[in-house]
């Protein structure tokens, strides 16, 4: 387990959580070494951020757009779930998507 994904599991135990969830860029990269496209700002493909959780154990996972898949697979995480967020055949219903991923 990678040092700052065992410090991010330590912070959650000590605040009595089960989960951490993330969101912020950051936070995201910081916790689960997943670094989030930002040169443009957030994908108008996405359903909603890239998400993070992390529990108290290092349990570690994340959520992404299909259009980060590729770069989620570096992360030091347990699983990934990826949704649908772009098609290009057809529109693609990426908030709903987004919620099922979650």
């Amino acid at each position: 387990m990678d040092e700052r994904l065992q410090r991010s599991a330590a912070a959650v135990a000590e605040a009595g959580a089960d989960w951490l969830v993330l969101t912020a860029p950051d936070a995201v990269a910081y916790a689960t070494g997943h670094v989030v496209p930002i040169e443009a700002g957030p994908s108008p493909f996405a359903g909603g951020p890239t998400l993070a959780l992390v529990g108290r154990d290092g349990t570690a996972g994340l959520v992404v757009a299909n259009v980060e898949a590729g770069a989620a697979a570096r992360a030091w995480v347990d699983q990934t779930v990826v949704y649908e967020g772009y098609g290009f055949e057809q529109p693609a219903p990426y908030p709903q998507n987004y919620q099922t991923a979650v």
